[in-house]
C-alpha cells in the first residue's frame, strides 16, 4: 500500500516523430508503518503516609501508524514497598509486576493500574523511586521508555 504522487512538467520544445512527450510522472511511495509507544506513569497522590497504599496509573499509548503487538510492560517494585494488586492481568513475581498486552492499535492505548503498600514502619521523609519499562517484542524492534516517579513519605 502506497501513496501515489502525481507531478506535471512542461517541455520547451516540440518532440520529433521518434520522441514521445509525457507530461505526467507517477511515483508510488510506500510509507513506513511502525508502532511507537509512549509510557506515562502517574501516582494517585504525590505523597503517602507510612501504612497507606499508593496507586499508580500507567498509560501505554501507541502514537505510531501500525499496531503494537506482544507488548510487555514491567515494573520492578522499589525497595520499601509491598505488592497489593495489578489490573489487566498483571502478575507479580520476584519483585516485578508484568503485563502482557497482545495488541495496542495505532492511535490506541492501554491503561494499567498498580497498587503498592507502604509498610507502617517506613521512616518519614523516605523517597521511593518507581520506574515502568515497556518493551515491544516485534521483529527487528525493541523500544524502552522509562519514567521516574518520586513519592515523598
Amino acid at each position: 500500500m502506497g501513496v501515489v504522487i502525481v507531478a506535471q512538467a512542461r517541455g520547451l520544445r516540440q518532440p520529433t516523430e521518434r520522441e514521445q512527450l509525457s507530461n505526467e510522472v507517477r511515483v508510488n511511495v510506500n510509507a513506513l508503518r511502525v508502532a511507537n509507544l509512549e509510557v506515562l506513569k502517574t501516582p494517585a497522590a504525590p505523597r503517602v503516609l507510612a501504612g497507606e497504599s499508593i496507586t499508580y496509573t500507567i498509560r501505554v499509548r501507541n502514537i505510531g501508524n501500525a499496531a503494537a503487538r506482544n507488548v510487555l510492560v514491567t515494573d520492578a517494585l522499589p525497595a520499601g514497598t509491598v505488592f497489593e494488586s495489578a489490573s489487566m492481568g498483571g502478575t507479580f513475581a520476584a519483585g516485578t509486576v508484568s503485563w502482557n498486552i497482545a495488541e495496542i492499535a495505532a492511535g490506541g492505548e492501554a491503561t494499567l493500574t498498580l497498587v503498592l503498600g507502604i509498610p507502617a514502619n517506613t521512616a518519614a521523609g523516605t523517597v521511593i523511586r518507581n520506574v515502568a519499562v515497556q518493551i515491544v517484542r516485534m521483529i527487528r524492534m525493541v523500544r524502552r521508555k522509562m519514567r521516574r516517579i518520586q513519592i515523598m513519605m
